[in-house]
This record gives C-alpha cells, structure tokens and sequence, in this order.
C-alpha cells in the first residue's frame, strides 16, 4: 500500500472516531471519553501526557536509523488536528540519541543523528485538556497516525 493511501486511509478512520463523540470546549471540539474509547478500540495509537503551562515539552521524538547508525530516510510530519489551546512545533535536527544500553542501536548513542520531532506549548497561562493528532510517515514504514491527550497544568 502507498504511503499517500495509507494516510487517506487513516484519516478516513480518524476523522470518524474522532468527530463521531466530541464535546464542545471553548467552541472547540475535544474528544469525550467515549471518543477516546473508540480511538483506542480503532488500533490508532494514543498516549497521554502531562506537560507544564506555557512550555515547550517535545512529546515526541524519532529517528530512522539502520543498525549501523546510517539513515534509513526521512520522516514526513503532518499535524491532522491541531491543539485546541496551544500550537506545535514540528521540528528536525540532529542529537546524540540516548538508546539504552542493551538496544541494536546502542553504538549511535556516540554521534550525532538527523531526528523529527514533535513539540507542543500550551497558550500562557491556559490549564485543562488539549489534544492534537499527527501524522507520521517514513520511506520504509509506511504511514500512521498518532493521537495525544494532554493534560496541561502548572508545576
């Protein structure tokens, strides 16, 4: 399958399990319990993650590597809804990755390497729910979509 219709495909189910049980918040749609259950019932991955007000916290981080540390390609990022109550930041550069001990890719641990990542901030001040879902795609994984509920406070 096409990684253009794998992406079509799971917008297709996103877009229905998410708008089918929405509630209203601020004249935004946030996904009620029954729209999370059915999230999680579709097989689309969902995390949940608590972040400070007004910060910058990368939610997630990934990099395509082969055992030997070279590239396997580039991640494609497209944000399929977008927080209610804050912004993302899509985000590519390179780091020295942090893989445990006992990984394949252990030995990366010692260079630098290209990552795509997600970061979200919330508007200042704001504390509540948000939620935004993304789309990832690769040149050898194919195409999915991940979901994040976030609990937004104040530390």
């Amino acid at each position: 399958m096409s990684i253009a219709r794998s992406l079509a495909s799971a917008a297709a189910l996103a877009a229905f399990v998410l708008l089918s049980a929405c509630e209203k918040s601020d004249s935004v749609q946030l996904p009620t319990a029954e729209a999370k259950a059915r999230l999680t019932k579709s097989g689309i991955p969902n995390y949940s993650r608590v972040v400070e007000s007004g910060a910058k916290t990368r939610i997630w981080t990934t990099a395509n590597l082969n055992p030997d540390c070279t590239s396997r390609g580039d991640y494609k990022m497209g944000i399929v809804q977008a927080p209610a109550h804050g912004q993302l930041t899509l985000e590519r550069g390179e780091e020295y990755p942090t893989y445990p001990s006992t990984h394949p890719r252990a030995n990366c641990n010692k260079q630098k390497i290209p990552f795509a990542a997600v970061a979200y901030t919330s508007e200042p001040g704001y504390t509540g729910e948000d939620f935004f879902a993304v789309d990832f795609a690769s040149s050898d994984n194919g195409a999915t979509r991940a979901a994040y509920f976030l609990t937004v406070r104040k530390f």
